[in-house]
């Protein structure tokens, strides 16, 4: 006797986990994009700062600096980038040297945070 095997039949993506796909790559996408608009104006003000107003630029600095241990880190966790360019630009090197290497590590954090997601996650 023939056993009864029901036919699975494809559908064409709706109700399905194709269906949201697209939209899941796309929201990564929002998101990535969210993140490098991030990059471009936190730079922006950086840069605004250092050049226009550079007591406050100051001001920030040693406020940071003057932040207990904990709250120092904390700081610079969530402002690395910038944290990392101010720094250098606090440092005694050549002032050549600290806009070669503030404007290398802008550039540098604007392309890594605007860079597409790698194909090998995407189906």
């Amino acid at each position: 006797m023939r056993r009864y095997r029901p036919r699975l039949y494809r559908m064409s993506g709706m109700g399905t986990s194709e269906s949201t796909g697209g939209a899941s790559r796309q929201s990564g996408r929002t998101g990535q994009h969210t993140f490098g608009g991030v990059m471009v104006v936190g730079w922006i003000v950086f840069f605004v700062l250092l050049v226009w107003f550079p007591q406050t630029f100051a001001d920030i600095w040693t406020w940071v600096i003057s932040l207990p241990l904990w709250a120092e880190v904390i700081v610079w966790i969530v402002l690395l980038p910038w944290m990392v360019g101010a720094w250098i630009w606090k440092s005694d090197l050549a002032e050549w040297q600290r806009i070669t290497l503030v404007a290398i590590v802008a550039l540098l954090w604007i392309v890594a945070s605007a860079r597409p997601a790698s194909q090998g996650a995407r189906r």
